[in-house]
């Protein structure tokens, strides 16, 4: 097929035969990793089903958006609504079918979503990390996971009532409330194990070497249990309660009870429904065990765990009774075990529950014994870069589905419950922002099929690729000394026998070479022994490996929520000044030419100068590097002052022995400062206010509504604005004269761009007295670099996101003003006639033939139609582009097709496609690469519908079947089939989008009761309304440029146009044309 350009001078039709050449150029689906910032949020309930299970609510976490599904075919989820919320949302819980709450752990932050509106209609604003929220009667219960504390707000009103609730556990998480509604429970995520340290100053000698050619190790601290009668009392005389979940009293909101012994790491709870019994997914780590050698392979276990709410009574299951840990590798055990289990949820008889492995990409159905009744796979193709990672889980009874929302691959896996089958897999939103980096390489974390017996994975400590505030000793008595070289010169002598150390933060090592807390290992894929000597599988490919390191380089601390929104430290901060600490820091010395920046360099750096230190300036018994300072914040929770209570075992320093930075700097080496206790409060302070990469300003967001944004609460607006000269990027989400936009901030101008050409930009006052108007904005402060992502361009393709939305949906706007010009083509003169919108300026243009189908489509892709027509006898398309006044001839196609052109490959140009009645087949030709598309949807007698029925900006297959008033669907965005009766024999489909969602709404024109029946995708409403005659050609269109499809007819009686105007519901007539003129706009209707 060859296709001929010519410049417009006469028009001449020429019948050739033509070949076009072709290439491939393919569009990346993800955007640049430089406009994405990976901070790694913890999905706790991601999934939910509505109280009446209609609708399916799911977080898109990466694009920070919320995905509703409507459920009339739960087989097959439709995907009704995309939401704006705030960044990371790690939770969702619909408290009606129309009002969901969203948990955003990096906003830290609720948004309050209306899916009828489709905006976020309030934020409530609560730090540090929320996890989840569940209702109970009038209350909402959120639990804030870094301060330790569940808090109420009125599900009303949105004001918190009482005092924030202080619990006793570490990192509150997962939310459950009983059947009657009158306890809530929280399972703390990250509650340790009992398990605390014997410093090495008390600690007995360490065992002599297996190795004959060691000398005796370094002395070295030892990890033991805090009960244990060998040091309790005489050396621990503080208490451990390892609380793992607290019961509170919803009527009261005070604590009633706390259960302990449930597991170490606790990410999912479930009530069973018959009887209140709780069940937590978990693991429990096994610290307790010393060296490397004797956990290979079985560092955890992965359990479910029964709370008998009546009596107290707590029994652990281990999901994995029947594996031999002694057999490395396992290749049975690979193919059934559960690592990592993360959700739970109940069939409603209370019978079995269905546990997510998070690490196995595996479902369980398991009896209330703990006993696996079966397996589910959710992903079958192999190797970590095609991981699933199964973090939430919604059931449908009644429809025998369960909906499995995967965290790493961003996707929904539908399961038949019966025969307990993967049916399909969804994308969670219709766009996934992940970096290809991240995709490469993320699933080399989580992956426990990885290890020799598919139990464990790095993720097993490292959650989510942080901490799991635990101490390990994973020395080796049979080892080898090590030479390792300092970054200074320095050469250091390494014993295997290193004893316990804490778990490190994956975040934030970018940079940070050497690694390790003796910088042991010279750089990240030095650790790629462990996948054998600790997890009992074998070594990464170089390849796979390089994947792994850059995912890890992109992992990036949340802000400190001890900041100040500006990024700025408060006046005093836990008894103390942490300016006048940043001042000590940085300038005084507490020993000759020795600062605490000397070493913990602030200025550019993390808070490490990379250097390994000599044992005897540290006055420890071994060589460290010197650590960075970032999240000391989120280390203090071990406290072991003489009878005081603590939740954790383990606090600062290489094994935890330090339980405040106060006592740390009491230390000798410290000289000076070690007894100064002015000093070291303000010290401690400024290092607990440290910064940690980005201002608390990012994720903060507002909801403005007439009703506040004259308060003096709204000051955050001009606050955040303020912050985009260094901290943050600003967006703002909402409407903007009742339509739904996007805005950027471009502090340059001062001013607000829209996600849409033609429509602002916009001032602050501009905006405020729209609010006051009655429009609701949401602005947010976004990590620098990420504003136009976020807030107008969603994939960064160079078209605004609400164009590309109007584009998909638009037709015959002739001179790109936004608005479908009223237009007619003359069979007996082959001339088209356009009266242009923006000017009223008529165009006429000689161009085809009597016997020509017209098919106006953007071919060029600058935001104009362009003329085209189809030829029938030859299968000649003649367009005529609007941005180069140049006309092509293609050959695509033969007798009897018909043309639907449109964007089937997103790329913003129409593509040639025809559907062949005789057949049901469409084919397509993408314009993106110039290749061919052949696909059967449909059957003879079918009519072809164009438009973009999922809104992802791309053409769906589409066809209205007359016989039976049936619509056939293939969405592009997920590949799904959606059929949906609607509409009745005789009529005529008029799809559009009349809701401006920027989706194609399902609409007949019954010319019999000249009624245009509508199904709008926005809030899945129905409309009908009486408009025109039946001898009308319904011609409907955008003509009043408000992003909503028109009512409009062309009567060729009288050369009359109708126009039912949506913007202000209005009636405007035209004369436009003569008798026997067709519609322009009418060119796709049957």
């Amino acid at each position: 097929m060859r296709t001929v350009r010519i410049r417009q001078c006469q028009v001449i039709f020429i019948a050739l035969t033509l070949i076009a050449a072709s290439f491939h150029a393919t569009a990346d689906a993800q955007v640049a990793a430089s406009a994405f910032v990976n901070f790694e949020a913890s999905q706790t309930n991601p999934v939910r089903l509505s109280p009446t299970g209609t609708r399916m609510f799911a977080v898109n976490t990466p694009d920070a958006r919320l995905s509703v599904f409507d459920l009339s075919q739960p087989s097959n989820p439709r995907l009704m609504k995309e939401i704006p919320v705030g960044i990371e949302p790690v939770s969702v819980n619909p408290r009606t079918d129309d009002e969901a709450w969203v948990v955003n752990q990096v906003s830290d932050s609720i948004s309050v979503v209306s899916v009828s509106r489709g905006i976020v209609t309030d934020t409530i604003y609560v730090k540090d990390e929320p996890s989840d929220v569940v209702f109970a009667g009038s209350k909402a219960f959120v639990s804030v996971s870094r301060k330790n504390e569940i808090r109420v707000f009125d599900v009303n009103t949105h004001a918190q009532i009482g005092a924030p609730i202080a619990v006793f556990g570490g990192n509150p998480r997962a939310l459950a409330v009983s059947p009657d509604g009158a306890k809530v429970y929280a399972a703390f995520a990250l509650s340790g194990n009992r398990t605390t340290l014997i410093p090495f100053t008390n600690a007995p000698a360490p065992p002599s070497p297996t190795n004959t050619l060691l000398p005796p190790a370094p002395q070295q601290s030892i990890i033991v249990d805090a009960t244990d009668p060998a040091w309790n009392p005489s050396f621990i005389k503080f208490t451990m309660p390892d609380n793992d979940v607290v019961e509170i009293n919803t009527a009261t909101m005070a604590v009633a009870r706390y259960f302990s012994r449930v597991g170490t790491i606790n990410l999912g709870i479930a009530v069973r429904p018959t009887n209140g019994d709780l069940y937590v997914a978990n693991t429990d780590a096994r610290n307790l065990v010393r060296f490397e050698p004797s956990l290979r392979g079985h560092s955890v276990d992965n359990r479910i765990t029964r709370i008998e709410v009546a009596s107290g009574t707590v029994t652990p299951f281990d999901l994995n009774p029947d594996i031999n840990y002694s057999i490395l590798p396992n290749t049975a055990a690979l193919s059934t075990a559960l690592a990592q289990p993360t959700a739970v949820v109940f069939d409603p008889g209370g019978n079995f529950m269905y546990v997510a492995a998070f690490g196995t990409d595996r479902i369980a159905r398991v009896g209330l014994d703990g006993s696996i009744l079966s397996r589910i796979e959710v992903g079958n193709a192999p190797g970590p870069r095609h991981k699933r990672g199964p973090r939430g889980l919604a059931l449908k009874p009644n429809a025998q589905r369960l909906y499995v929302l995967n965290r790493l691959s961003n996707t929904i896996s539908i399961v038949n419950t019966v025969s307990e089958t993967v049916l399909s897999e969804i994308p969670v939103g219709s766009f996934d922002p992940t970096p290809t980096v991240i995709r490469n390489g993320r699933g080399f974390l989580y992956d426990a099929k990885l290890s020799g017996n598919g139990t464990s994975s790095c993720a097993a400590c490292h959650i989510d690729s942080d901490m799991d505030h635990l101490a390990w000793d994973l020395g080796d008595r049979g080892g080898q000394m090590q030479t390792v070289l300092g970054n200074n010169g320095l050469s250091f002598q390494m014993h295997p026998m290193k004893g316990p150390m804490v778990t490190q933060s994956l975040r934030g090592v970018n940079e940070l070479d050497p690694l390790h807390w003796r910088g042991d290992r010279g750089d990240f894929l030095a650790f790629n022994p462990t996948f054998d000597t600790l997890l009992g599988g074998a070594q990464l490919s170089s390849e796979d490996m390089a994947a792994f390191r850059d995912f890890i380089k992109s992992l990036r601390f949340q802000p400190n929520p001890n900041q100040n929104l500006d990024r700025s430290s408060p006046e005093t901060f836990a008894g103390g000044s942490p300016s006048a600490g940043r001042y000590s820091f940085i300038f005084e010395n507490y020993a000759p030419a020795l600062s605490c920046n000397s070493c913990h360099e602030m200025m550019p750096g993390p808070g490490s100068n990379r250097l390994i230190i000599p044992a005897n300036l540290l006055q420890e018994p071994q060589a460290f590097k010197v650590p960075h300072l970032r999240n000391v914040y989120q280390k203090l929770g071990f406290n072991n002052t003489p009878g005081a209570s603590t939740i954790g075992g383990f606090g600062l320093v290489h094994d935890g022995s330090d339980s405040t930075l106060f006592g740390f700097l009491s230390r000798p080496v410290f000289g000076t400062f070690a007894n100064d206790t002015t000093r070291k409060t303000n010290l401690s302070a400024f290092l607990q206010c440290f910064d940690t990469g980005f201002a608390p300003a990012v994720g903060y967001s507002q909801t403005l509504t007439a009703a506040n944004v004259n308060e003096s609460s709204a000051g955050g607006w001009v606050l955040l604005e303020q912050q985009t000269l260094f901290n943050v990027d600003l967006i703002a989400k909402g409407t903007i004269d009742g339509r739904m936009t996007g805005l950027f901030y471009r502090r340059s101008s001062d001013d607000y761009q829209t996600d849409r050409t033609g429509v602002g930009p916009f001032t602050r006052p501009q905006l405020r007295n729209k609010i006051l108007a009655g429009d609701t904005l949401t602005v947010m402060g976004v990590p620098p670099g990420s504003g136009i992502r976020m807030g107008i361009d969603r994939n960064l393709d160079g078209v605004l996101d609400g164009d590309a939305a109007a584009r998909s949906n638009r037709s015959v706007d002739f001179d790109g003003d936004g608005k479908t010009d009223i237009s007619v083509f003359r069979p007996s003169d082959g001339a088209w006639y356009i009266l242009q919108s923006a000017s009223e300026f008529l165009m006429s243009q000689p161009w085809g033939l009597s016997s020509d189908k017209l098919a106006p489509a953007d071919y060029d892709g600058d935001g104009r139609t362009d003329i085209a027509v189809f030829r029938n006898a030859t299968g000649i398309w003649y367009i005529l582009n609007s941005s180069t006044s140049t006309f092509t001839f293609t050959q695509f196609g033969m007798s009897g097709d018909l043309p639907v052109p449109g964007d089937f490959d997103g790329d913003g140009k129409a593509d040639l496609a025809v559907f062949r009645p005789s057949s049901g087949i469409w084919y397509i030709l993408n314009s993106s690469d110039a290749t061919l598309r052949v696909q059967q949807f449909g059957r003879s007698g079918d009519h072809p519908a164009r438009g973009d029925f999922d809104g992802d900006g791309k053409n769906d297959l589409a066809v209205f079947r007359p016989g039976d008033g049936t619509w056939y669907i293939l969405q592009s965005f997920n590949n799904v089939f959606r059929a949906q009766q609607f509409g009745t024999s005789g009529d005529r489909p008029v799809p559009g989008d009349y809701d401006g969602d920027g989706k194609t709404d399902l609409a007949v024109f019954r010319p019999s009761n000249v009624t245009w029946y509508i199904q709008q995708s926005f809030n899945n409403t129905f409309r009908a309304q009486v408009f025109g005659f039946a001898s009308d050609q319904p011609s409907p269109g955008d003509y009043d440029g408000d992003g909503k499809t028109d009512l409009a007819v062309f009567r060729p009686s009288d050369s009359s146009w109708y126009i039912w105007q949506s913007s202000n519901s209005s009636l405007r007539a035209r004369q436009w044309g003569a008798s026997g003129d067709f519609s322009v706009p009418s060119a796709y209707i049957p």
